[in-house]
């Protein structure tokens, strides 16, 4: 045998997480042992000895600052800023030692070793910190698999198309640089506002962070165009015409002047009629007269933050449920990687939705309805992607493996059990059904034909003002057949395909006029106002055109403005997935029901004291981005944008320092806190008559009299007042509807299987507030219908006590 041949080679392939090592594992048909196993091992076309394992995302996090030395364990000692470490540590998460320790002996023991993480930069960094605390980061034969579907076909073909390694150290380097330019500033700037506040007496943690502090002023400025919104006249400019064959059409022109507090519209508006010499009736002179048909294609594919934005518009669902789904039917190998924000596929994505347009669409209880409908090469290039490397993102799409019917899941059950193997298999839910026919729906409309329709335009020219009017007729619905209407999907409503509604008065005017044609005019000036722009809704955050991704709107900056447009916006795919949910939890917003945000007092604060921060500007984020493609292409140097951001930070301590004003903080804080407080406020306190009730979580001491426990309910705002309604009794809970009641003098309704909690029997009551004669305390009673079980029989219901006494 020549020296040169493989013998007991070993291949260990490192996946990101368990889900995706057990989907690797069987399409390369290597055995492990059960549903929940992280390792396997077998023989495959890779090697005759090729081992699997599933890492758990981070193996490794930034250590805290006390790590490096104990006295930072004093989060509020300003003294001990700035926080530079010399070398940044790493710390395993503590259950996953053995874990690593599993990864790093088959790091070692292997002669090459396949990162198939996921595709992003994250999914770099995570493989770069595994294999370098392994030792084996430029010592093994590292190469890259780059999993962009989790069926088996899709994995096959990605591990028979290995890439250099090199390219995803490099985005690696790039992601770790952002995490630790992160770390700095939130452990430095977070304890240095935390701290002053502490010291006004403003208490609570006031988190920093490049994207949460952005995203914060984004919204803020929002809501600043809503407070200091002023209503102002509008005047447009129209007219109307009659042609030769006696119908009178509607022109408009694009003269409107808007309202200022320096400006007259109606003024500004005179005068535009006079520079352009216009008069109340004259003749125009017909510049266009034409009809012609004309195509519209699909809209884009769906990006992560699409996906979100269609299922909240068809299914009503929360970004936190699509997350969850679009995980699942990734993991299962129904849909492509979710993490992207690329609405492009590549020609071999093309190629395998073709091949599959027959089942896809029968799969969609549309058998034989639609024939496949090829793109001209030229709109096709408008979807697909330029960029060679299996390593790009792609639109989330569905894979080759059909997400089966009902019926025909029913019958793979039935196989599996027959071979004893149902364990194996994983129940497809009724919501992965709905998001991967909303998928597919959006896919397939780039393999029908166009939306056909004829578009009508007459423009009329009076001196150098055109009037025009266009309309248009259906003639072809094309694709706009599949696409679900709004709210197709929400509460289990059938689905329905897109009616596309017929215009009713098209018109051809090139078969009255002519160009060159001389009409009437009878001009006409309409008023109206501007409309006050509505709260934000979270979807409207990190959707699809959201805040975030719109940030680069809010950079002034030419140049960087672009560059965050391309990058698309603030944060990276897992930011944008939290940024509400982190904004929530750091109490600088809240969210009502329909999910409308309201900016609290804190969110205000921190706000105003950073309006004039680098930090809490989106034009940072375009910056670093610059400086991440660098970084990515080998053309910077990793620590320069660390130390940039430490100079950053001191200039930023710097000037806080500096501005820093107690009375104007604390008064604004306050004056903050009232506004936030009458915008959620349930009602007047009925005990003080002063304080507004605000729904709070407050902590309170448990029944042990020590240990601290945290309650929610509706408290007054008086600080002399102590009142609260607590939302929680027994085993029920008050709704706000409840506790308003009870603030009006009302009953609330009538709540059923109340458990006594002494006798632990059940009985059903209303409540009222009730004031005791005696001590004057006014309490949350129970008020007793005829028909109850409890521990106390009345013959009738007591009558509700008034509260107009208290």
């Amino acid at each position: 045998m020549a020296f040169f041949e493989r013998i007991n080679m070993t291949t260990f392939i490192l996946a990101e997480k368990e889900k995706q090592g057990r989907s690797y594992m069987d399409a390369l048909g290597i055995k492990y042992a059960n549903a929940h196993s992280a390792y396997g091992r077998g023989s495959t076309f890779l090697d005759d000895d090729t081992v699997v394992i599933g890492a758990e995302g981070h193996l490794f996090e930034l250590a805290e600052p006390e790590q490096y030395d104990p006295k930072y364990k004093d989060r509020l000692d300003l003294s001990l800023l700035p926080i530079f470490p010399q070398q940044f540590k790493y710390e395993i998460r503590k259950n996953l030692i053995n874990r690593f320790n599993l990864i790093k002996g088959q790091a070692n023991h292997a002669d090459r070793i396949i990162v198939a993480t996921d595709k992003d930069n994250e999914g770099g960094a995570i493989a770069f910190n595994i294999l370098l605390m392994s030792g084996v980061v430029g010592k093994k034969d590292i190469v890259r698999a780059y999993p962009n579907s989790l069926d088996k076909p899709a994995i096959v073909r990605t591990f028979k198309h290995l890439e250099p390694i090199q390219q995803t150290w490099r985005d690696a380097d790039a992601a770790i640089a952002r995490g630790k330019s992160d770390w700095l500033i939130g452990m430095n700037l977070s304890r240095l506002y935390t701290s002053k506040l502490k010291d006004v007496g403003i208490y609570g943690n006031f988190a920093v962070g490049r994207a949460i502090s952005s995203t914060l002023k984004l919204i803020c400025l929002w809501y600043r165009a809503i407070e200091t919104f002023k209503e102002q006249p509008t005047y447009s400019l129209n007219a109307k015409t009659k042609l030769p064959n006696g119908s009178i059409i509607k022109l408009t022109s694009g003269i409107k002047t808007v309202g200022t507090d320096k400006t007259d519209p109606k003024v500004e508006m005179h005068k535009a009629l006079n520079d352009h010499q216009l008069k109340p009736k004259m003749y125009g002179i017909v510049k266009e007269s034409s009809s012609s048909q004309k195509n519209s294609y699909p809209t884009k594919l769906l990006t992560k933050a699409g996906l979100y934005t269609e299922m909240s518009r068809v299914a009503g669902w929360s970004q936190k449920k699509s997350e969850k789904v679009m995980q699942d039917n990734y993991e299962q190998g129904y849909q492509t990687y979710p993490r992207t924000d690329s609405p492009k596929i590549t020609m071999e994505d093309y190629k395998y939705l073709c091949a599959n347009f027959d089942s896809y669409m029968s799969h969609l209880g549309m058998k034989d309805k639609y024939q496949l409908y090829k793109l001209p090469s030229d709109k096709l290039s408008k979807y697909l992607s330029k960029e060679a490397s299996s390593g790009a993102h792609t639109a989330i799409i569905p894979t080759q493996k059909v997400m089966p019917s009902k019926e025909e899941e029913q019958e793979i059950i039935k196989d599996l059990k027959a071979k004893g193997k149902e364990s194996d298999y994983t129940l497809i839910t009724d919501d992965q059904r709905i998001m991967w026919e909303v998928v597919t729906r959006r896919t397939m409309t780039i393999l029908l034909p166009p939306y056909t329709y004829i578009s009508n335009k007459l423009v009329v020219g009076a001196n150098d003002v055109d009037f025009s009017v266009t309309n248009s007729a259906m003639l072809n619905n094309g694709w706009k057949d599949i696409v679900l209407p709004k709210n197709a999907l929400k509460k289990g409503r059938k689905s329905s395909a897109t009616k596309t509604k017929k215009e009713e008065s098209t018109f051809d005017f090139s078969k009255v006029v002519h160009k060159d044609d001389q009409l009437p005019l009878i001009l006409n000036i309409e008023q109206g106002k501007t409309v006050k722009p509505k709260p934000l809704k979270d979807i409207q955050i990190y959707g699809d055109n959201g805040l975030m991704e719109k940030a680069y709107e809010y950079v002034d900056d030419p140049r960087l403005s672009k560059l965050l447009k391309k990058v698309q916006g603030i944060g990276t795919s897992a930011t944008k997935d939290t940024i509400v949910d982190s904004l929530v939890q750091k109490e600088y917003i809240t969210l009502n029901s329909q999910n409308v945000i309201t900016v609290t007092a804190k969110g205000w604060l921190m706000y105003t004291l950073m309006k004039n921060s680098l930090v809490s500007d989106p034009s940072l984020s375009a910056k670093w981005e610059a400086y991440y493609d660098q970084i990515s292409k080998g053309k910077a140097n990793a620590q320069d944008l660390v130390n940039a951001t430490a100079k950053l930070i001191l200039t930023e301590i710097s000037r806080v320092n500096k501005k820093w004003n107690k009375d104007k903080i604390t008064g604004y804080y306050q004056k903050r806190q009232q506004i936030f407080n009458q915008t959620l406020s349930i009602g007047t306190c009925p005990i003080c008559n002063k304080g507004n009730m605000v729904y709070e979580k407050f902590t309170g001491k448990g029944k042990d009299g020590t240990n601290l426990s945290t309650y929610n309910g509706w408290k007054c705002d008086n600080p002399d007042c102590k009142f609260k309604i607590w939302q929680h009794f027994a085993n029920i809970s008050f709704t706000q509807t409840d506790a308003k009641r009870l603030l009006n003098g009302d009953k609330t309704r009538v709540i059923r299987g109340i458990i006594g909690q002494k006798s632990h029997k059940k009985y059903d009551a209303a409540f009222q507030l009730k004031q005791n004669k005696k001590t004057g305390k006014v309490t949350v009673s129970p008020i007793f219908e005829d028909k109850w079980v409890g521990e106390k029989r009345r013959k009738k219901p007591r009558r509700p006590n008034s509260l107009k006494n208290f």
